[in-house]
């Protein structure tokens, strides 16, 4: 059976969910495809066009069925994406290369012309208020990282001087955070 798109970023969404973006490298995503590396760019330009594709599965899963308000339509991004690791930075480099292809900003724009915002800052505000949900997610999963981790003493502290880890913060709480940052932003 011959190899397709869909299954590149199928196979590159999985080890991206199940492992992080540390793992998710053009050779680790071959090996599990069981085909040579060069093999992959025959469905991907490059790591960039992969991480745009794995974006657009990932906002798959955000309804955007109609057109919610801010606070809302944050909610369901961070839904979506916090329990898959890196997302926020993998929907980073997807805005970076190809905004145009994340719908979710789009939305936002929209979501601008109900706030009132001029039509030239429409893109600004929404680049803002995406700004917000990806903060709030990257730092929830850092958090989380660092609770799961060990304590450890800071270099050139004194024996047996540990620092503990603070707790993780709750789903409900980030995404409470981010409703409330996306009703003052939107305000």
């Amino acid at each position: 059976m011959a190899l397709t798109r869909v299954q590149v970023v199928g196979t590159a969404t999985t080890i991206l969910r199940e492992y992080g973006l540390g793992d998710l490298t053009m050779r680790r995503l071959a090996r599990e495809l069981g085909v040579a590396p060069g093999g992959l760019y025959w469905h991907v330009a490059d790591k960039q066009d992969l991480l745009v594709a794995v974006t657009q599965e990932l906002l798959d899963d955000v309804d955007l069925s109609d057109v919610p308000t801010p606070p809302v339509l944050g909610r369901r991004l961070a839904t979506a994406l916090l329990p898959v690791p890196d997302a926020a930075d993998v929907l980073r480099v997807a805005l970076t290369w190809r905004p145009r292809q994340v719908r979710v900003l789009a939305h936002l724009r929209e979501a601008a012309v109900g706030q009132g915002i001029a039509e030239d800052e429409r893109e600004d505000w929404a680049r803002g208020a995406l700004d917000l949900v990806l903060g709030a997610v990257a730092d929830h999963q850092e958090a989380a990282r660092a609770s799961a981790a060990p304590p450890s003493a800071p270099k050139g502290a004194a024996a047996g001087e540990v620092e503990p880890r603070p707790a993780a913060p709750t789903t409900e709480a980030t995404l409470a955070r981010v409703q409330r940052a996306l009703t003052r932003w939107s305000g």
